[in-house]
């Protein structure tokens, strides 16, 4: 069933706070290449030629690109399309690549059948939410036993952007910000709506 966890009363996480119009909650969740990966920089074989069609998936997040693993960048896939932020160095910052097809060599999917576990609602008057408390009431919410997916359209205000600048296919962390080549520089608005994907799991 459907479940509408009151608003919570949390420390906010960062500097960036949320109004959730909707938010879906799922738990049957499917992964393509690994995580460890894409943070280590590594491209596995199989991930060489495999692409993942947007349109064969509900919604799906991490990375990705239309073009191939060397303009790889942050990817959101919904609606049968996928957004990918370039990371080719002549495209400039904050580059748009949309596409049918996504190379990848990781992303948290939510299948084309799956259905919501749940969801959090918030009204317009709603006073702003941090988003990692929306995201403990996600975990509360199935008892914090299982990991969920969260996906969904959010008002934020603030949000602070942060993009990495370089496919992670180097070998080299994308945590790491050596001479300034593995992230652009943070940006903040003052608001922004955006349809949101996430995972969370419990720790």
């Amino acid at each position: 069933g459907f479940v509408q966890p009151a608003p919570a009363r949390v420390p906010a996480v960062g500097r960036t706070r949320s109004r959730a119009l909707a938010l879906a909650m799922a738990t049957r969740i499917e992964v393509v290449g690994d995580i460890g990966d894409v943070i280590a920089g590594r491209v596995p074989a199989v991930c060489e030629r495999q692409v993942l069609m947007a349109d064969a998936l509900r919604c799906a997040f991490i990375v990705g690109s239309p073009k191939g693993l060397d303009s790889m960048g942050e990817m959101l896939a919904v609606n049968g399309r996928a957004y990918c932020c370039s990371t080719e160095p002549e495209s400039g910052k904050h580059s748009l690549l949309v596409g049918a097809g996504v190379y990848t060599t990781g992303a948290c999917v939510l299948p084309l059948g799956a259905r919501p576990d749940g969801t959090l609602e918030r009204g317009e008057d709603t006073p702003p939410t941090p988003w990692g408390a929306l995201c403990r009431e996600a975990l509360e919410a199935v008892d914090g036993a299982r990991a969920v997916v969260l996906s969904g359209f959010v008002d934020f205000a603030p949000l602070a952007c942060v993009q990495v600048a370089r496919s992670p296919i180097h070998g080299k962390s994308i945590l790491a910000r050596r001479d300034g080549d593995c992230a652009v520089p943070p940006r903040e608005l003052a608001r922004a709506r955006a349809f949101v994907m996430g995972a969370v799991a419990p720790s």
